[in-house]
Parts: structure tokens; sequence; C-alpha cells
């Protein structure tokens, strides 16, 4: 393994993958017959750090196809179940409950939208998610949650507009319409 320019040792490759298999440091120092502090040391070694974070990134990645590929085997078993005519009516049942739940959990909500920057678009936005609602493209639970976004934005703008007008009175320093300042009747009532 290389990272960064940086060759790593046989030693340092059989350290990777002990960190990987073993939940400890101390337990994959161990395992390998260094010391723990040998270890964290080589841990800080930048071109054992990137080959490190390269192992792991590959075993997620791995490990997500895995989970993949399981899991249109536990569906197709969960079907078999649910369909089955010598299994229990209480196994059937569970394996709907199940399939149904499955299908109900959250899911990335599949809209379009522009950023809510402004009133208009915020408007827009929400007018948006009210179709896809009616159309059935998203849940009222889905379309929930979506416009808590635009809520935000909403009062964040609000914010940003308050902010606005109140930066414009403190520029006017208190000014009256008709050109005085309150100073400036103070002033006037001394003399």
């Amino acid at each position: 393994m290389a990272g960064n320019g940086e060759k790593i040792t046989r030693h340092q490759e059989l350290a990777i993958s002990a960190l990987i298999q073993h939940s400890t440091i101390s337990s994959a120092a161990k395992a390998i017959g260094i010391s723990e502090a040998t270890l964290r040391r080589w841990k800080k070694l930048p071109g054992f750090a990137v080959a490190y974070s390269k192992a792991r990134r590959e075993l997620v990645t791995d490990t997500i196809a895995m989970l993949q590929r399981a899991g249109h085997a536990a569906m197709a078993t969960l079907v078999t179940i649910m369909t089955s005519a010598t299994a229990s009516a209480s196994a059937r049942a569970g394996a709907a409950r199940t399939i149904l739940e499955l299908g109900l959990r959250e899911r990335p909500v599949g809209l379009h939208i522009a950023a809510p920057t402004n009133t208009a678009r915020i408007s827009k936005g929400l007018a948006q998610v009210i179709k896809a609602t009616m159309r059935g493209d998203i849940s009222p639970e889905e379309a929930k949650q979506v416009a808590s976004v635009f809520r935000t934005a909403l009062d964040a703008a609000a914010m940003a507009e308050l902010e606005k007008r109140l930066a414009a009175l403190e520029e006017q320093g208190g000014k009256r319409r008709d050109g005085f300042s309150g100073a400036d009747a103070y002033d006037e009532e001394a003399a």
C-alpha cells in the first residue's frame, strides 16, 4: 500500500488490517505483536493515515454492497413467507408488516426546488410542495418536513428584513420628518 507518496511497510499493512478487525487499538496492537504506543505513533504518520482511511472507506463500500445484496434476499424471503400457504397466519402478518414498514421508511424526497433565499422563492417552493403532495409524489408527512424547511427560511428572511429596517432607522440617527433631530429639539428648548 502507498499513501500520499509514502510507502508503508508490510508490518504497517498488517496493523491496518488489525485495526479494522479489532475494536480497540490495544487489541489490534497485541494481535500483530507490537506495542500500543507504536501503533498510535504509526496512526499519526501521513502515509499510514492515508492507507488506513482508504482501507476503512473500502470496508464501508463493501459493507454497503453486501447489505444491498442481502436486502434483496431478505425481501424475497419476506415475500415468500407472506405469500406462503403453509406459513402460520402470524408469520404471514409479520412478514407483511415488515414489508410495509420498510416501504414507509424515510426516503429522499425527489423535489427540485430553488433554494428558498427570498419570499418569492419560498412561496413558489411551498406551492411546488403542495402540488407534489396532491400528485402523490410525496406523502403528507414528507410535505410537512419539507415545509418546515421553508418555514425556517421564511423566519430567516423576516429576520433579515427586520435587521435591514433597523439598520436604516439607525442610519437616520433618529432624525424627525421635519429635518430636526431629537437633539436639535432639545437644544431649542434649552435656549
